[in-house]
């Protein structure tokens, strides 16, 4: 069981590693090849969004810059434009319908939380916190650990005492003058 923690804690250190370069593998490899990279969005038919990285070299620079990419199984030319521009991250990042080549605007309410839900989740996070609610009952180990103790008191006696005889018969056989 120690023999495992190191082990435990390099697999943890390099996972912390890998994570900290990006969420995909695609990321990973443009962060450290140190290829400009942007994010783009995609909501699908179920309102939930999907992340990509794309090379910034994909983006067409004429009027009005665009990139060609594959969503959902069809092939489709997407606007960059910088009104609808933010930041993931660190890098450029836009937000698509999955139907519509234009942007989300910042501005046209697409992407508006509404603070009351904000509220609504702050509030249930701490009562959840405070309540545990959720959460398994964590598990006694101390019969277990009174077990192992057990089990190890017990084989040093036995050891202790197998080692007593044997030395016992050992020093009859070299003296069996002195043990007469």
């Amino acid at each position: 069981m120690l023999a495992a923690r190191p082990f435990r804690f390099i697999v943890i250190a390099l996972w912390r590693v890998v994570r900290s370069l990006g969420d995909s593998w695609v990321e990973i490899y443009y962060r450290i090849r140190r290829i400009p990279a942007f994010v783009v969005w995609f909501r699908g038919v179920s309102d939930q969004f999907n992340r990509f990285v794309i090379a910034e070299e994909k983006i067409t620079h004429h009027s009005p810059p665009a990139f060609s990419f594959n969503y959902d199984g069809k092939e489709g030319i997407y606007y960059t434009l910088p009104e609808a521009k933010t930041t993931d991250r660190g890098k450029p990042c836009w937000y698509f319908n999955s139907d519509n080549s234009v942007p989300l605007s910042r501005d046209n309410g697409d992407l508006v939380i509404d603070p009351g839900l904000f509220k609504a989740a702050f509030e249930t996070k701490i009562a959840e916190e405070m309540h545990k609610t959720g959460e398994e009952p964590k598990e006694d180990h101390s019969r277990r650990t009174w077990a192992i103790v057990s089990l190890l008191l017990f084989l040093a006696i036995a050891l202790g005492g197998i080692a007593a005889y044997y030395s016992y018969n050992v020093c009859y056989a070299v003296h069996a003058v002195t043990c007469r």
